[in-house]
C-alpha cells in the first residue's frame, strides 16, 4: 500500500479530512510522505470523490459527513485501520486489507445474487458500483506491487 514519493521517502496510506466548501468530508484515503509533508488522493478513490463534492451543492452549514458512507474503498480502510495496531507493519496492513477485500466482495457478490433473484434493479446497480470500486482498489494494489520491486 505503500508508495514511494519524488523526494525518495515512502508515502503511506492515511485516511484525512479535507474541505468541500463549509463541508468537512472524513476519512478520505490519501498517501501522505513524512519527509517532504507532500499528500496525494488515492487513487481508485478520485472520482468517486468528485461526484460526491458535486453532489454536495452549496449548503452553507458547516457539517461533517464521512467518506465512508459512499465509498467502499474507504470503508474497508477505515475498518482495518481501527482493527490494527499502531505497531502493524505496513504488509501485516496490506495483508489486512487485501483479506477484507476479498470478504467483502464475497459478501457483496452475495448481495448480488439475491438482488437479480428479487429482481431488485436499483440494489444491483449499487452493488455493481461497490464492487466496481474494489476492483479499482485491487488494481491499484498490483500497481504498487510492481512498483515495490523496480
Amino acid at each position: 500500500m505503500d508508495r514511494l514519493c519524488n523526494c525518495g521517502q515512502w508515502m503511506r496510506l492515511e485516511l484525512r479530512t479535507i474541505l468541500a466548501g463549509k463541508i468537512q468530508i472524513l476519512h478520505v484515503p490519501m498517501r501522505a510522505c513524512e519527509g517532504c509533508s507532500v499528500y496525494h488522493l488515492f487513487p481508485p478513490v478520485k472520482s468517486v470523490l468528485a461526484d460526491y463534492v458535486k453532489n454536495l451543492g452549496n449548503d452553507s452549514r458547516k457539517r461533517k459527513r464521512s467518506f465512508t458512507d459512499v465509498n467502499e474503498i474507504s470503508q474497508i480502510i477505515y475498518e482495518v485501520f481501527s482493527q490494527e495496531t499502531c505497531d502493524s507493519s505496513a504488509s501485516d496492513m496490506e495483508n489486512a486489507i487485501k483479506a477484507a477485500i476479498n470478504d467483502r466482495v464475497n459478501l457483496l457478490l452475495d448481495l448480488f445474487q439475491h438482488a437479480k433473484s428479487i429482481d431488485d434493479h436499483i440494489w444491483i446497480e449499487d452493488l455493481r458500483q461497490r464492487l466496481s470500486q474494489l476492483s479499482s482498489l485491487l488494481v491499484e494494489l498490483d500497481r504498487d506491487k510492481v512498483y515495490s520491486y523496480e
